[in-house]
Formats: structure tokens, sequence, C-alpha cells
């Protein structure tokens, strides 16, 4: 039967002069004048699944019009030829029944079916480019179809041919490698068409097995040589997006969404929303079209060049664990044979990344998918292997050779460059040697003077050192990074002999991660899992423990046959060469190389690494580095990081040339050098970005002690404080002073420097006797050898003053304070921030003696000075602040300090840390306050929270917990006696705290009620003790921060 409009005729595949279905199936050449026209692309439409009510041929044409029946609407032949002129279009009808209701083999038969009745009818024309259109299951037997073309010659040239798809709901399951997912969906499609559970037909597709073939990993290689369509109906509920998509780069496959279901989503009535769909079919169609003119008879067209059969030289039998790696094979196949967009192209990554392996793969794939193809492998890892394996091509491919005029090998090149040779894909693996490359300064050639450059031959190059693909193939150059954890797992898993080993998900995924996903690194686990069958939680442990475990472990070589023979395996061998080659060319890149093997190879800033004699330098050694993929830098940020096995490897080198000892001297001297001070607030950001890498870097190096590590310890100690991070500050200071005790004598200024920080760490631990011990000694010595102005004493008595204040020395810290008031105004003048923080201490003792109003007076001074001289997110002004509404709340002033207290911690919240101390201590402040103004519930919601962060962060016996904890039990005590009360019984000892925000304290603002405020007069002034703990903590932070 033949339709024909215009000069394209439409042709059903299948006898249709009946209306019977046919089990013989043939091509119904009607209109066979017109088969044979100058068509230049066949289009060819394949339906899915006959419903039950519904015969074959009427199954065939309703699939694609509307209405149904022989007054119906057919687009492929009412609207698609004028817009794809010089092409013939075609209408497969089978039945579909006996397809997919019988299994695998059926399934496969009918699919050369349809290869045999497109076989016989393109006699003559087979180059001609073939576009698919399939609907829903018809889309499996076209994909079905095309496998049996790859492997069957007599139809590789209809899989040749085919430049195109145009899938419409065809269920794809997103590529995923689970059958049973695809066989329900098929099943599913099945019974919209009529079918019920029960049915044979039903059975046999949600088994799912007769999709094996269309399912597996080289079917979606061999789909990137087609440009593909996918239609999904924005109302089907049958095949969703995510099924009716393959998953392949945007390029290669466009995804359309169609307002239909799964019927519609391929016939156009004239409705609105069925023109809009028809406009953009109609539009993809051209596009298909024009791409498959462009093709022409380039896909699978062997003929033209060279007459020999194709070669091979390939070093491994392909390895059958080795799984994954698709984005990249994919990338390789679209430049080199699906756009065609390079003839040159290398592939860089660290070593043990597995490049070997997928430029092998990749060579398989071409030998399978491109027969026409010869493929060449060469390593270049020597001359003599080079010269090796020129001398096997020469050998399989006939090559004259006349050494006596002629080099051999470039007769090889030669040879190559000569249409006798035909298509080839040359790989030159391992290109890592620059001088091996180029030639040496000896005059020794270069293997790039022998490498063949002809319009028939792809050549791909595998290299460690980005310069080299660069240099090599331009811009056509792909990096190869670790796997991904699913392919990892999949390699691991295929890998090893004793499966059971793998019974604990949660533990592989913990070892792949420990392995950072890298190929050598799974490689070498595995053999020493098969060796020893050891569970994989005892090789956690030897990889978590000792860096000489960790070497001892990473050392052992192996026999690994998918790698050459002689080569490293072992992963903290395999990249000792590129070491000494950066040592031998570029001496600031192998000095940053040292350096980052003493930090944290991870997050590393640039201004962290050692600087060179110019920028420029600097520049090019972390160029060098990232060159050969030991740096990555992060996106659109000066940071790197380092692969944790490369710095291992660095190290093992390092110890190897006995240099351990001087790089870590120079590395703690380096960051000590640019370390910032912890008197400038602003710094806090870089202190915090280098605390990993100066941890790391004192950690390994704790059995190098000398005055760059004290040094160093010093300044990470200070910044440790200032972060209020005490105990941690305090082991650093204890080191400090102890290397000085011993090294330096009682007098030396840096030892007097260790020990009033010792002094410091002591305060902030609440150990004030310790402290006292350690800065009367501190004075001591300054008394003999500093003048009574110098401003180092000053700080060393104004922190004893503190420490006397903590202990309840009250007088002695207040005889302190005024000597230390005195001196500062004389020398330095009422606005100086050392004068003000010595008033501040005298403040705080003057509330001790109940001295309120001579407080206030200092502390109303030193807030208006902070206040035009400061910024409000200042913790110096902040603390002043809070000082001043404590001594407010011991006066009974409760509406000042709130509204003091509302404004101090609106600002902490904004630039705080939740656990911040001074954060803390203004919020339980601030619930005191509302508490001693009878606003209970404001207090409770404050103190609530403050409590749950004290018990994540303090010790339950912590002083200022268990005050919290009071506070707030009084005030729940208080509600429930009486909610209408707005007074309480005082409470003792709640004027300090370590806690955290409520989420309302910001909101209320200064809406919060304040009974005091609105009568204009002050409560009964409450003891001052019960805020002089509060009051003390917070001098001690000013004081620390000078």
């Amino acid at each position: 039967m033949s339709v024909t409009v215009g000069h394209l005729p439409v042709i059903s595949f299948s006898h249709v002069a009946t209306r019977t279905p046919r089990t013989q199936w043939q091509l119904f050449p009607a209109g066979a004048g017109s088969l044979s026209s100058d068509a230049k692309v066949d289009i060819i439409a394949v339906h899915g699944l006959n419903p039950r009510s519904k015969n074959d041929t009427d199954h065939a044409w309703d699939t694609w019009r509307t209405p149904p029946g022989a007054a119906g609407r057919l687009w492929l032949c009412d609207d698609l030829p004028e817009h794809l002129p010089d092409s013939r279009i075609f209408l497969y009808q089978y039945n579909s029944t006996v397809v997919y209701g019988k299994d695998r083999g059926a399934f496969i038969d009918k699919a050369n079916e349809l290869l045999e009745a497109v076989r016989v009818e393109r006699d003559g024309v087979e180059s001609r480019p073939i576009v698919f259109l399939c609907h829903s299951l018809g889309g499996l037997l076209v994909k079905q179809a095309l496998i049996n073309a790859h492997n069957n010659p007599k139809y590789a040239s209809i899989k040749n041919a085919t430049s195109g798809l145009a899938f419409f709901a065809t269920p794809h399951d997103g590529g995923e490698s689970r059958l049973v997912r695809l066989g329900k969906m098929a099943s599913k499609i099945a019974m919209t068409a009529g079918f019920q559970k029960g049915d044979h037909l039903i059975d046999v597709l949600e088994n799912g097995s007769m999709f094996a073939d269309i399912m597996q990993e080289h079917w979606r290689h061999q789909l990137l040589e087609y440009d593909i369509v996918t239609f999904w109906g924005a109302f089907d509920n049958i095949v969703p997006r995510e099924s009716a998509r393959l998953g392949l780069p945007g390029q290669r496959e466009n995804v359309v969404k169609l307002n239909a279901d799964h019927r519609g989503v391929c016939k156009f009535g004239p409705s609105e929303a069925d023109q809009d769909n028809l406009k953009l079919v109609r539009g993809n169609m051209k596009d298909l079209y024009r791409s498959a003119l462009k093709t022409g008879d380039t896909h699978g067209n062997q003929g033209g060049v060279g007459s020999c059969s194709p070669q091979y030289t390939l070093p491994y039998i392909r390895s059958k664990y080795y799984t994954g790696r698709i984005a990249i094979l994919e990338a390789l196949q679209q430049k080199l044979f699906v756009r065609k967009e390079s003839q040159k192209l290398a592939v860089f990554g660290l070593g043990g990344v597995g490049k070997t392996q997928v430029a092998l793969r990749f060579a398989y794939w071409v030998k399978e998918h491109h027969r026409e193809y010869s493929i060449f492998w060469v390593a270049a890892l020597s001359m003599a292997a080079f010269t090796q394996a020129y001398e096997e091509i020469a050998r399989i491919c006939n090559v004259s050779i006349d050494i006596e005029r002629e080099e051999p090998k470039k007769s090889v090149q030669r040879y190559l460059n000569s249409e006798d040779a035909g298509r080839w894909l040359f790989i030159v693996d391992n290109v890592d040697d620059q001088d091996l490359l180029y030639g040496s300064a000896e005059g020794t050639a270069g293997i790039h003077e022998f490498l063949p450059d002809n319009d028939n031959g792809l050549t791909l190059i595998t290299t460690r050192f980005r310069g080299i693909a660069a240099e090599m193939a331009g811009g056509d150059v792909l990096e190869l990074n670790e796997m991904d954890a699913q392919d990892a797992e999949a390699f691991l898993q295929k890998s090893l002999i004793h499966k059971d080993l793998l019974r604990d998900p949660a533990t592989t995924k913990t070892l792949l991660s420990e392995l950072t996903y890298l190929p050598l690194a799974i490689t070498q686990a595995v053999a020493y899992l098969n060796r020893n069958k050891t569970p994989i939680n005892k090789y956690l442990e030897l990889l978590r423990g000792t860096e000489q475990d960790m070497t001892s472990l990473m050392s052992r070589e192996f026999r690994d046959k998918t790698r050459y023979s002689g080569s490293q395996n072992a992963v903290a061998t395999t990249w000792l060469v590129s070491f000494e080659q950066i040592q031998e060319t570029d001496a600031v890149a192998a000095d940053l190389l040292s350096f980052i093997s003493c930090i944290e190879p991870k997050a590393i800033p640039r201004s962290l690494l050692p600087n060179a004699q110019t920028e420029q330098e600097k520049e090019s050694a972390i160029g060098t580095l990232s060159a050969y993929a030991f740096l990555v830098r992060r996106d659109d940020d000066d940071v790197y990081d380092m692969h944790r096995l490369v710095q291992l490897a660095t190290r093992i080198w390092i110890r190897e040339q006995e240099r351990t000892q001087e790089t870590a001297v120079r590395a703690m001297q380096h960051v000590y050098s640019i370390f910032p001070s912890w008197r400038d607030h602003f710094e806090r950001p870089v202190w915090q970005a280098y605390f990993p890498h100066a941890f790391r870097l004192l950690d390994d190096c704790h059995i190098f002690p000398c005055q760059e590590r004290s040094d160093l310890v010093a300044s990470v100690g200070s910044c440790l404080l200032r972060d209020r991070r005490f105990k941690e500050a305090m082991r650093y200071f204890k080191e400090d002073s102890d290397w000085a005790r011993e090294h330096l004598a009682p007098t030396d200024m840096r030892r007097l420097f260790s020990e009033y920080h010792l002094g410091r760490g002591y305060l902030e631990l609440r150990r004030p006797k310790d402290a006292i011990k350690t800065l009367e000694h501190v004075l001591e010595v300054q008394k003999e050898t500093f003048h009574e102005e110098d401003p180092d004493r000053l700080k060393t008595e104004g922190l004893l003053a503190v420490a006397y204040h903590n202990e309840g020395r009250v007088r002695d810290a207040i005889g302190i304070f005024k000597r230390v008031a005195e001196v500062q105004k004389r020398i330095c003048g009422e606005e100086d921030q050392d004068l003000q923080d010595a008033e501040h201490g005298l403040a705080a003792a003057y509330l001790d003696e109940g001295r309120k109003e001579d407080a206030i007076r200092i502390l109303e001074h030193v807030a208006e000075v902070n206040k035009k001289k400061i910024d409000e997110e200042d913790d110096r002004r902040l603390t002043s602040e809070q000082n001043l509404a404590c001594a407010y709340l011991g006066n009974g002033q409760t509406a000042e300090a709130i509204r003091i207290l509302e404004h101090v911690v609106a600002v902490q919240k904004r630039i705080l840390d939740e656990e911040d101390d001074a954060r803390l201590c203004a919020e339980h402040n601030l619930a005191s306050a509302y508490f001693e103004n009878g606003q209970t519930e404001e207090a409770i919601r404050i103190l609530e929270h403050v409590v749950a962060v004290q018990n994540r962060i303090l010790a339950e016996d912590d002083q200022v917990r268990q005050l919290s904890e009071s506070l707030l039990r009084h005030a729940h005590d208080r509600l429930n006696s009486n909610r209408g009360a707005s007074t309480a019984k005082d409470v003792e000892g709640t004027g300090t705290t370590e806690g955290s925000l409520t989420h309302e304290v910001e909101a209320r603002g200064h809406r919060t009620k304040v009974s005091a405020a609105e009568t204009g007069g002050r409560k009964k002034p409450t003891k001052v003790s019960k805020h002089v703990l509060s009051f003390k903590r917070l001098f001690s932070s000013r004081v620390d921060r000078q």
C-alpha cells in the first residue's frame, strides 16, 4: 500500500492489501518507481504495542493519525513532507503482541525482521541516512535492531547509516541498568492497551529480561553516534520524563515536553494544543533532517582511504573489572568520531587515576564500532619502549625499512602519513617526560619528531602533565579525575575475590572514601585483601593508624597486569618520577611541594603559600604543581587542594632524601612569619583559615622543638584565646612556656612574653591562683629590668589586678588599677585605650566594694569615649556597654540596663557565633534584667535556650551553667506560683552565664516592657554581688585583647 503526497511516498513496510494481519512480514513495494527516487534521507516510523481492540494495520496507522480511521489526519504525510524535502517517509507495521509477548529470543528475531525489511527496501542506497521515529515500546524494538545491526555485518550498513532517532514516550528508564523497572513500565503500557494481570504478555514484560541488551553499557556508547530527540508527554502517567529521557549530554539528546498523554504524544489534530505540539515536533524533525544531510554517508563509510585491512597493536587484554568512566569516554567519542571536532586530543590527570585504562577502553570501543580504523598503541615510558612499539607497527603493516637510508621510526611515520595506511587511531600513552618528548640538551631527538600527522588519522595522548597535554593538543584537552563513588564501588565489587568482605555497605563506602576513589589505590587495596582475606575494617584501621602504618601499606608493591612492566605500582611510589622532574626543572615548585607536605592538604589559602622572589615565580610554581594535577584550585577562589595520597607520597619522598626536619623547620618559620596578629580583630577570618594548617604542622612536627616552633605555638595560642577556645589555647601556652623556661634566661623578653600568655590562659580557665603565681613572677622580673612606665610592665600589672579581683583580693586589685590608670593618664592622655582598660578594672573593683556611684561614673565615661571612637560592632565597645549595664542592674537602674543589653545582644547576634562567651554573657544578663523587671516569661524564653546550649558545650559542674540553671528554676517557680505577679524573691548569684540567645529577643527590640522606665523611677537596688562575676569575666576579656 502506498500513499503519495506530491513527489514523496508514504509506504508501509508490511503487506496491507487486506486488513488481515499477516505473520510473514515483507516489504510491500507499492509505487516502486518512487522508491528509486533521488531522496537523500529515509524516515521510518515504528509503532508500539497494539491495543487488544485493534488489528496490526489499524494500529500502525492510528498510532500517528487522529481521529482514528481512514478519515483521520496523518501528519507523517499531511504535514511533514513539505518541511523535509528530498526524503522518503515509511510506516512500519508488525505484530507487536508477538514481539513483546514471548521471550528475549523472539524480541531479537523481530528486531532482525525489521532490519531485513529495511535492508531490502534500501537496496542500492545503503549509505543514505536514516532517521527513525519510534512510539513507546517501538523505541525498544529499534534500539534492539541497532544492536543487532552492530553485531551482524549483513545489517551493518543500516546501523552506520542511522543518523537520528526521535523517541515518543519510549520508556528508557533514565539509563539505569535495572531491568525490573523497565519491565514493570512496559507491562503498565500493555495494561493501558487492554491487557490484564495474568495475561502471558504482561508476565513476560514484567520480567524485563527481553530488554537485557538495550540496558547494557555498550548500547549507551552506541547512542552517542546518533542525534536524538526525546519527546515526553506532560499528561503521560505511564512514562514520566525521568524514564522517557536517556540522560545523554545536552548536545546529543534534546528533551522536549509535549502537552499530551501517552497515546497522544505522536498524533496531532486541529486543536491549538495539538498544533503547538506539532510545531515543536516539526522543528526538531527538521533539525534531525538537516543533521542527516550533513552526515551524508559518513556513518560507516570505509572506502576511499587505503587498501590495507585494519591492524592493531594493543598492549593488554581488556580488563573485565574496569568499569564506569562514562563521561570521559563519551567526550572522547564525541570529539573524535561523532562531532569530529578534533584530530588530536590529550587526556591528563594524576598518576594512578586510570588514564591508561580509559585510553584502552576507548581503543576497544573504536575497534568494535569503527572497524575501518587501525589502532596503534605506543608507550612513551622511554625511547626504548617507543622504538619497540614502532618496530611492531612496521612488522604488522609490512613497512619497508632501509636502515642505511632512514631512521626506522621515520619510515613508520612516513607510512602512517600516507594514504596506504588507511584510517588509524594512534595512542601515545604516558607522555610524562619532557626530555623524552622534545629531546635533551645533549641533542638527542625527542619522540615528537616521529609522531604521525595525517587527515586520515586520529591521535590520543595521555599524560600526567597539563602543560604537555596543552602543547600537544592545544585546546583539545580533557582532565581525568578520581572515580565517582558509584564507579569506585562497582570496580571494587568486580575486582575482589572474597565478595563476603563487602557485606557491610557502610564500611565499604568508608574504605573507598579513605582511598579517595583513586583507581590505583583501590587496586592496591584489592591486591592486599585478595591475598590476605583481611576484613575491610582491619584494612581501615591500618589506613587510619600511624603514618608509619599507612606508609607501609601504601608503599607495598603488587603485581598489576594492567600496568606496564617495571612501572611503580604502589600508590606511595607512583609519583616519585614526577617529584624528581619538578625538583630538576622548577626549584620554587619543589619548595612549594615540600611545604604543602607539612600542612593540611585541603583548603590551602594561596596567601599561606611561601613567596618566591617575584609574584610571577610563585604563580608559575603553582602552575607547575597544577599541571601535574598535584594541586587543584577551587572554583573562583584562591584556595587549593592536594590529593591526600599525593601528600603522603611527598612526605615519603622527602624522608628518603633525609630532608624531613629541614622541611618542617622551614615550614614552621614561614607560617609564623605570616600568621596574623591576635590583636587585629579584622584578621580573624585569616587566622581561622590558617588554623587547620598550623595545627597539622605543629602536631606532625612535635619531635622538632625549636625557636621556630615555639614562636608559631605562641601565635596560634593567642589567636585561639582571642576566639575563646581556652582549653586549646592553654595547651599551646603551656608548651611555649615550658620551652622558654628550658632554653631562655629568666629575664629574656621572649620567656616573659610566654609566661604572660600562660597567665592569661589560667585566668580564662578560671584558675586565678595559678594566674597570680605566674603573673607575680613575671612582674617581679619586670620590676627589676623595666621602667615603671614600660607598656609591657603595665599590661602585666593590669592582668595581675584582674587575677586578684577574680580571687577576691579586691583591695589589692584597686591599688594596682589606680596606679596603672594614673601612669596611663600621665603618659597617654584621657582617651587612651589602655587607660580605659585600667579604669574599667577599677570600676569593677569599686562595684565589689559597694561604691556603685563611683563605678558607674567611670563606666559611663568609658562608654561615651568608646561610642565616639569605636565602631558599634567592636568587641571592646560592646564589652564596655555590657559592663555599664551590669553596673546599672546592681544599682537598681533596670530600665537603662535593659535598653543597653537589648542593643548589645542584637549586635552580637549579628556578628558572633551562638556559643561565643561574650554573647552568652550578654544574653544571660538580659534575661537577668528581664527577671529583675518582672518580665518573667521573656526571661524564661531566653534562659531555656541558654541552658540548652550550655548543656551541649559546658560540663555539668560548670559554675556559669549552674547559675543559669538556678535562675531558670527561680523564674519557673515565680511563674508557677503567681503568673500575675510582677516581683519575686531575689535570686542570689544570677549575674553571669554561658549560654545562647532566644530567638525573640532581637525582634522585640525597644518595644520590650520596662516598668521602671514607664514610671520614671528606679527599682530598689539589688545586691551588687549578684553581677560581679559577670563583670569580672568581661573585664578579663578586655585585658586579654590589649
